[in-house]
């Protein structure tokens, strides 16, 4: 039984002219940055992480924890799909289970309850 032939290429010996490199396409524009997990927290314009805030929804006193965008797993995405919410995520004082309320239902504890903190969309 007989091996067919390698094909090879043997240096020194010329096999045909390299082909063109091609420059590389020019990268898009950065868009402005897409929010992800990884992204520190941020709280609200007025209303940082760590602040102590009062949820005029149920009235209950909590710790800011984060604002961020929410979109429920049963949604599926597409031009039909209804729009994230910005939700706010409160931990009790004293800790607990955290919970979450629309961002204009957020306000500084001790403030009045008729001013509140919402920052643009």
């Amino acid at each position: 039984m007989t091996r067919p032939p390698h094909s090879r290429r043997t240096p020194g010996i010329a096999t045909g002219p390299e082909p063109a490199v091609q420059p590389p396409e020019p990268a898009p524009p950065p868009g402005p940055p897409k929010p992800n997990a990884y992204d520190p927290p941020v709280g609200l314009p007025g209303l940082p992480v760590g602040v102590l805030v009062l949820d005029r929804a149920t009235g209950r006193e909590g710790t800011m924890r984060d604002v961020l965008l929410y979109l429920p797993a049963d949604v599926l995405p597409g031009p039909d799909a209804r729009p994230a919410r910005r939700l706010a995520f409160l931990r009790p004082v004293g800790g607990g289970r955290e919970w979450t309320t629309e961002v204009d239902q957020v306000v500084l504890a001790g403030r009045s309850r008729t001013h509140s903190v919402s920052g643009p969309d």
